[in-house]
């Protein structure tokens, strides 16, 4: 597999920076690489490309990213994401999400998250 990258070129959407890839980790069945790319101040951002070629996705926010390889979940994402609550601050919560970006549930802040959801089964 060839990705090839360029710098971002000002205000630009995340979905559309590939820019500072970082952290490339295979899907489970090894189909699929995601990765990290600069996208803002407070979250890069989430995209995946199949490992055979093909174009890439854009998935998500996130600043970490670890994909559950057991369990319940097997195949899905955590992902560290920046939050914004009103009122109150903002934190960065382990968040499971599917491989389209869609949010399971946010698993909090543990350190131990990724352990815990390949322990839960169906």
């Amino acid at each position: 597999m060839r990705l090839v990258t360029g710098k971002p070129q000002g205000n630009e959407k995340p979905e559309r920076v590939l820019a500072d890839i970082d952290q490339p980790i295979f899907s489970p069945d090894g189909a699929t690489v995601y990765f990290l790319t600069a996208a803002s101040a407070s979250s890069a951002a989430i995209h995946a490309v199949p490992a055979a070629g093909g174009p890439q996705r854009y998935v998500t926010d996130g600043n970490a990213l670890s994909v559950v390889n057991k369990g319940k979940y097997v195949g899905s994402l955590l992902v560290a994401q920046h939050r914004v609550m009103s009122g109150h601050g903002s934190w960065d919560p382990q968040v499971l999400m599917s491989p389209a970006g869609k949010t399971i549930k946010v698993v909090g802040e543990d350190a131990n998250a990724l352990r815990s959801v390949e322990a839960e089964r169906n």
